[in-house]
């Protein structure tokens, strides 16, 4: 499970390529609500589905990446926060390496 923090752009891309995000994500199985918080969770499998279908929807080959261009700290919830306020690079990357699961499980850095 990851959080939709890192994707929650899908419906802004997706209204700027010309596309009804709302219609777009029914058609994978997916509710506009689910990105009313970035907290909310989805399965890695999904998530790549979701990707997937906006990109074959939106004949964008490129959708990934316009999804990953307003991506930053921010978007790994408290994780970011953390790595964000930490005093020096090695206590960031180690608090990140530690702390990963807030943000994604199943996964290992």
């Amino acid at each position: 499970m990851v959080r939709i923090g890192t994707v929650q752009a899908i419906p802004a891309v997706l209204e700027s390529l010309g596309a009804d995000p709302a219609e777009v994500l029914a058609e994978a199985g997916f509710d506009l609500a689910l990105f009313d918080s970035p907290d909310n969770r989805i399965a890695f499998a999904a998530r790549t589905r979701l990707v997937n279908h906006c990109a074959a929807s939106t004949g964008c080959r490129h959708f990934g990446l316009l999804i990953g261009q307003p991506i930053g700290l921010d978007s790994l919830g408290l994780l970011g926060l953390l790595v964000k306020y930490s005093p020096d690079v090695r206590t960031a990357l180690s608090s990140l390496v530690r702390h990963q699961h807030l943000h994604v499980r199943g996964a290992t850095t």
